[in-house]
């Protein structure tokens, strides 16, 4: 025989519920990272094998140093294969994405007098299948390009 209020008479109030467990926040695994360095020839290029799986990006940091200017090169997060933030370096810069609330890549560094860039991604992103960080090389020369992203798998 069942106890208490029957639900159709109140709200559902969990303490009338046997509940094992409660979560209150998403539930993911560690967090973990990636950090490569590599020489992006012109053109685009995944800076590292896709990390495959369903998770959470926490956030990463893609940087370069170079001899040259590389003001119309991008950084892209690329979740279960569709890219975001396609905007480059210039214009990130030139329009302040520094917010990452209001886009998905933000500028942290634009120096292009000694040529050094960053962006970084925004927290929250969470993916189904897959995600990587893609560089596009829009100049004539090579670039090396350093990228750290924290994440966890379900």
């Amino acid at each position: 025989m069942a106890h208490g209020t029957p639900d159709y008479y109140s709200g559902v109030d969990i303490t009338y519920q046997a509940l094992s467990e409660i979560i209150v926040r998403p539930k993911y695994g560690a967090a973990a990272a990636k950090s490569v360095s590599v020489l992006v020839s012109p053109g685009s290029k995944d800076l590292f094998t896709a990390i495959t799986g369903r998770g959470m990006i926490y956030g990463g940091l893609v940087f370069v140093e170079a001899a040259e200017s590389h003001q119309g090169d991008s950084a892209n997060l690329v979740i279960d294969g569709v890219p975001l933030g396609q905007l480059s370096l210039l214009y990130l810069d030139r329009y302040q994405a520094f917010d990452p609330v209001y886009w998905p890549v933000v500028i942290t560094r634009y120096d292009d007098v000694n040529f050094i860039y960053s962006v970084a991604f925004a927290y929250g992103y969470t993916f189904d299948n897959s995600f990587t960080v893609r560089y596009i090389n829009n100049t004539l020369v090579n670039v090396t390009v350093g990228c750290i992203i924290h994440y966890a798998l379900l």
